[in-house]
């Protein structure tokens, strides 16, 4: 039990740190993370991963209102593309979070791998865009990819960020407004999919002591705070670091988590 408590408070750290820096909400580092610890617990292996997906969107909360004031401050939100995705985002991100608690937890473990690995190679094979007058998004482009992060981050309880950061990026907006932009995102969908999970939860008549519907609050207090506070570290440093730099870190995080998720999955 010691070593759970510990391995939440470490990741934590790092799931904050990833998530100012890389606008990605820490979901992909601390959904794996919760997954490991829910299926160790009696209480909780029988829906390790919706207990994963909804304690993941309790926290991120926390992390996204702690790296988000310094992304509006330097101005890297980009408002008109979260006017068009947003709607889009919240309605499918509801959807998502009412059908993930009908899915075998191993299901949904693996297509969260397989989403991973697919977000990796999409992201490695695009070309870095270098214009002036980036692309506009249009009405169905931004109904499409706000219903694909929305339904995503009902399922799985991560951020939008491996969806949105890509995407916004090949519209020709540099990694740092792409970033900034998820930061956004994943605020807002945080906290629709924490209050669609626990309704669910308690729609599946759970009876767990210390949780909120699939959000187990012990887990969130061991991470939130530590989490909160690199945060502001990463939001700080992602103003400051080269953007090919913050691409790099971006691929290597997926590819990992994808070949974690896939190992536990199966």
């Amino acid at each position: 039990m010691i070593f759970l408590l510990l391995l939440l408070v470490l990741s934590g750290c790092l799931t904050g740190f990833l998530a100012g820096l890389l606008g990605i909400g820490g979901g992909i580092i601390i959904v794996p993370v919760l997954a490991f610890v829910f299926h160790q617990l009696p209480q909780t292996a029988d829906a390790y991963m919706q207990f994963a997906a909804g304690t993941s969107l309790g926290i991120m909360i926390f992390t996204a209102i702690s790296s988000l004031p310094h992304k509006l401050r330097k101005r890297e939100i980009n408002v008109d593309i979260a006017k068009k995705m947003l709607p889009w985002i919240i309605a499918m991100n509801i959807a998502g979070a009412i059908i993930a608690h009908l899915l075998n937890p191993r299901l949904l473990g693996l297509l969260f791998a397989l989403l991973m690995l697919f977000m990796f190679l999409h992201m490695l094979l695009q070309k870095d865009k270098k214009t002036d007058e980036p692309k506009r998004s249009g009405q169905r482009k931004s109904a499409l990819w706000g219903s694909i992060v929305g339904i995503k981050s009902g399922f799985f309880g991560i951020g939008g960020g491996i969806i949105t950061i890509p995407y916004i990026n090949s519209l020709g907006y540099s990694i740092r407004i792409a970033i900034g932009t998820s930061s956004l995102f994943t605020f807002i969908i945080a906290v629709t999919g924490s209050v669609c999970f626990i309704i669910t939860g308690y729609l599946n008549e759970l009876h767990i002591a210390w949780s909120l519907g699939y959000l187990y609050l012990p887990a969130i207090l061991c991470v939130a705070p530590t989490s909160m506070i690199f945060s502001k570290l990463g939001a700080s440093l992602s103003s400051k670091a080269p953007t090919r730099l913050l691409k790099s870190i971006f691929l290597i995080i997926l590819l990992i988590v994808a070949i974690k998720m896939l190992i536990l999955a199966i």
